[in-house]
């Protein structure tokens, strides 16, 4: 630093207390001690937040490091793999670059993306704890971290790390996206009684605006921010962001999906049938695009058409409430008075499943060490056609009790519903090893290899099947 650097210093930090005070209070003795007294706050104040900003989190450059790192080339040979989809391989490559060099936060964040890719939440948690304890200063290995522990269901924790990223990086858009996201469950299943934070609610809308004003050309933080402030009841600026997100990404039916329920519930009828048809030309399972399509016809009178949406709801959810309601008020305006009794009297079973689920959604956000009911809750949701909130939950029960096989079986059958054959297969083959027949295994292999024209392991398969019928050993409990 420069002398003249030095003076301005000075001259700056001696503008901060006017020492011409003194002659306003006074000279004596009191009138000096309680001037010093100030006086002495403010130093040590500013002193206080020198200590604090030289010691505060930073970033740490670790690409940096890396090009002069021993682990360079393990770590390359682990990208490599895992971008090509050689999982065993990658792993093996990530563990040699961290044996060669364990203070490098690259390492540790590629080899926890990696357990995340492969659905092994809990060695993503301790891999990524590991780093941040070895290696800290990396905003993006805490990102990591975050996501490991929210799709645990860990999301007080989770906001600490995502806290920690952004505080490191505050241009970090993602960070803000899930930081976002763990507020909203805050907002629906936080506060005392379980019951939900509204204080959360704007908290997470402050956060995807942030990451939507950061990368205003990535789609998914729109669509986050649309959600937040459908929520809130903020309908008109919902709909900006929501038809903001579907500009940008239209492959998308999800978006489509909420697009139409914000113009629904603005009595936008015409633009919300538009936006369903969209959601459901795209994702034939989406139950709650159907239903909001048999419910926009409904509003419009137009009953025929809003009973064929609604059963197409129902095929996918069969305990969908608003879809068994609105089909039943449309059956009895066609005259089909019975039928549209029974669809009634479904909805209000239905919605004692549906307090069901969102009791158990609510007590496994409070409890994720409870892996029974975290597979319960994902039980629930797949009945109920939620195949994605289904294997969120499945996985949350893996990770709290990493040696449970029924629901590894669940996914399996998750993904044989919605006709994913070939990770069917892995998966159901997965909890083979891990416990020979177990409940319907066999059964579900052999149809599943019938149906790819793997005749032979099929028929093993169906044998393996047949002899545990024979010894009253087949169940599926």
């Amino acid at each position: 630093m420069t002398k003249s650097s030095g003076r301005k210093r000075t001259a700056k930090s001696a503008s901060i207390v006017d020492w011409s005070l003194l002659r306003g209070l006074g000279s004596s003795r009191r009138s000096l001690i309680v001037v010093g007294a100030v006086a002495a706050s403010l130093v040590l104040g500013l002193g206080g937040w020198a200590v604090w900003s030289a010691m505060r989190p930073r970033p740490v450059d670790y690409a940096v490091l890396m090009k002069s790192s021993p682990a360079l080339k393990a770590y390359e040979v682990g990208l490599v793999a895992s971008q090509t989809g050689r999982n065993a391989e990658a792993e093996q490559a990530f563990q040699r670059a961290l044996a060669e060099d364990p203070g490098n936060a690259l390492i540790y964040n590629a080899l926890a993306t990696q357990y995340l890719s492969t659905q092994d939440i809990q060695k993503a948690i301790v891999t990524a704890e590991n780093g941040v304890n070895l290696a800290p200063g990396s905003p993006d290995l805490l990102y990591t971290l975050g996501i490991a522990r929210y799709k645990a269901g860990r999301f007080t924790e989770a906001e600490q790390a995502l806290a920690e990223s952004v505080a490191l990086n505050p241009d970090f858009g993602p960070a803000h996206l899930w930081l976002g996201n763990t507020y909203l469950i805050f907002a629906k299943f936080g506060g005392a009684d379980g019951t939900g934070d509204p204080a959360k609610l704007s908290a997470a809308i402050d956060e995807f605006r942030r990451a939507a004003e950061l990368e205003p050309n990535v789609a998914g933080y729109h669509a986050a921010l649309a959600e937040g402030l459908f929520q809130r009841r903020d309908l008109v600026e919902a709909r900006a962001a929501m038809e903001r997100a579907v500009a940008l990404d239209a492959k998308t039916p999800a978006y489509f999906a909420s697009l139409g329920r914000v113009c629904e519930q603005l009595d936008d009828l015409d633009a919300a049938i538009s936006a369903y048809a969209k959601a459901t030309e795209g994702d034939v399972f989406n139950a709650d695009a159907f239903s909001g399509l048999g419910s926009a016809y409904c509003k419009k009178g137009m009953d025929t058409e809003a009973v064929e949406a609604l059963r197409k709801a129902l095929n996918v959810n069969p305990f969908h409430v608003e879809a068994h309601e609105k089909l039943g008020q449309a059956l009895i305006r066609l005259g089909q008075n019975d039928e549209g009794q029974k669809a009634l009297a479904a909805a209000e079973e239905s919605r004692g499943r549906a307090r069901t689920i969102d009791n158990l959604r609510r007590a496994s956000a409070t409890d994720p060490s409870n892996y029974e009911m975290a597979n319960n809750l994902g039980i629930e949701l797949a009945r109920q056609g939620d195949f994605e909130d289904a294997m969120v939950a499945f996985q949350r029960a893996i990770t709290a009790n990493p040696r449970a096989i029924d629901p590894r079986y669940q996914m399996a059958g998750v993904y044989a519903r919605r006709g994913k054959v070939v990770e069917a297969i892995a998966a159901f083959s997965e909890v083979d090893k891990l416990q020979p027949g177990y409940r319907q295994t066999n059964l579900y292999l052999a149809k599943l290899y019938a149906g790819v024209k793997r005749t032979s392991e099929a028929t093993r398969r169906q044998k393996m099947w047949d002899e545990q019928v024979k010894a009253g050993t087949a169940t599926d409990s």
